[in-house]
């Protein structure tokens, strides 16, 4: 299991059904750009009968997995981005790296 499913298992465990419920019964209408972010476009499918949850939670992870890869590209673009493995990095690399950008 990845880690963006991992993400999105625990924002499913921790309320995230409950909120979009709540944003629902206050009348902010799925139709809201507001309402068009990730999940809540599904979740809000699964509150009005049209998905199952689990079918909402599958699309959920589908887009968010599709947006990470747009977001990576987007930044594999970007020449002036240099990437550090956090796991690896040591502090000096890190320290070295925000020195050099602000040359």
């Amino acid at each position: 299991m990845s880690a963006i499913d991992r993400r999105i298992d625990a924002w499913i465990a921790g309320g995230f059904v409950d909120e979009v419920r709540g944003l629902l019964e206050r009348g902010y209408s799925p139709d809201l750009p507001s309402m068009s972010g990730l999940g809540y476009r599904q979740l809000a499918l699964f509150l009005r009968g049209e998905l199952e949850l689990p079918e909402a939670v599958a699309q959920l992870k589908q887009a968010s997995h599709l947006y990470a890869k747009r977001q990576m590209t987007w930044f594999g673009r970007d020449q002036r981005i240099q990437w550090l493995d956090a796991a690896t990095a040591t502090p000096e690399q890190v320290l070295d790296l925000l020195g050099t950008a602000f040359d």
